[in-house]
């Protein structure tokens, strides 16, 4: 009898031990590998501890949670090995949440276009626009698409472009969670801008865009990167107070305008930027500066281009009828 007391009393002190194991790992998070999935996860823990009557609930009627955006999002695709991260950007406004990164790469367009419709059959995303990539040398464009991303409020997009300046290719790819359901977007259209503002030390700072306003031409579409540029210098301490007086399009030799729509444009006219007298820094130094942040911008910002800026392509700069620069595509690389 003695024999069966101290076996029960030993059985019932395991037992303790046992359930004492249990509750505290599921009290204590496990270790992490530093990832923003892991604290996720940790965080998930901490938040069912605190709401018992969730944790009582099946695992299967819990309400499915949405996936938090961040860079992690990008996860649900498998990027190329041999892919080499060269910027990772974010953003966002009332219209919409962006990320963007930027990759270096040696696959022609063709291999791009088909790893990306590879992971979309593997993710259950469906292409929604895409241009070029196909196996045709004589193609003038490399490739672009943008495609619908399974998400639980049904409001993600992943885009891919490949586009490249003076042969060498860049790879971006722009992840956009919208304010509302893509059924509710008047058109999907991606237009993410990295531009560059001059600062006081002569240096030049990176701020990307997720949009901003554009229409298709190149006379309207210089105009607005032009009006992007000077946005963020008024956003910048100490810098433009407004937004000068510029026109953009095509010039003579005279610093004439010429109409883009009549046979006054040939090959010898000149593609730019003018301004009004007053309107640039005064020192030749910070007015350089100022010239090539805003070439930079307007040449090269765009990261949804799907096809070559050769290094030759010029943005010209007057004021009044003086030309007082040029800046080419090779001369920012």
């Amino acid at each position: 009898m003695e024999r069966r007391r101290v076996r029960t009393a030993i059985a019932a002190l395991w037992l303790g031990i046992a359930l004492g194991a249990l509750t505290a790992c599921e009290r204590e998070p496990g270790r992490t590998d530093g990832t923003t999935e892991a604290v996720e996860a940790v965080e998930a823990v901490e938040s069912v501890e605190t709401k018992p009557a969730e944790q009582e609930r099946p695992e299967q009627e819990r309400p499915e949670q949405e996936e938090p955006f961040s860079k992690n999002a990008f996860e649900k695709v498998a990027v190329p090995p041999g892919w080499a991260l060269r910027h990772e950007r974010a953003d966002e406004d009332e219209r919409a949440a962006y990320v963007l990164r930027e990759y270096a790469v040696d696959d022609a367009p063709a291999d791009v276009r088909r790893w990306f419709l590879e992971e979309l059959d593997r993710v259950g995303g469906t292409v929604v626009w895409s241009h070029g990539g196909e196996e045709d040398a004589s193609q003038d464009v490399d490739y672009g698409a943008i495609a619908e991303i399974p998400s639980p409020a049904g409001n993600e997009t992943l885009s891919v472009y490949y586009g490249s300046t003076a042969g060498t290719p860049n790879v971006a790819l722009l992840r956009t969670r919208y304010a509302d359901s893509l059924q509710e977007q008047p058109f999907l259209e991606d237009h993410p801008l990295v531009v560059s503002v001059p600062m006081a030390d002569g240096s030049e700072k990176d701020v990307f865009r997720g949009y901003y306003e554009h229409q298709h031409t190149d006379i309207y579409l210089v105009h607005f990167y032009t009006a992007a540029f000077f946005k963020e210098l008024e956003r910048t301490e100490g810098a433009l107070r407004a937004e000068p007086a510029f026109t953009v399009g095509y010039f003579d030799d005279e610093g004439e305008e010429l109409d883009p729509y009549a046979d006054e444009v040939t090959e010898s006219s000149k593609f730019g930027v003018k301004f009004d007298a007053g309107a640039l820094p005064e020192g030749e130094r910070e007015r350089d500066a100022f010239l090539r942040a805003l070439a930079r911008t307007a040449l090269l910002g765009d990261r949804s281009i799907y096809w070559d800026v050769p290094a030759d392509k010029a943005l010209y700069f007057w004021i009044g009828e003086e030309e007082i620069a040029a800046v080419t595509a090779g001369d920012l690389l």
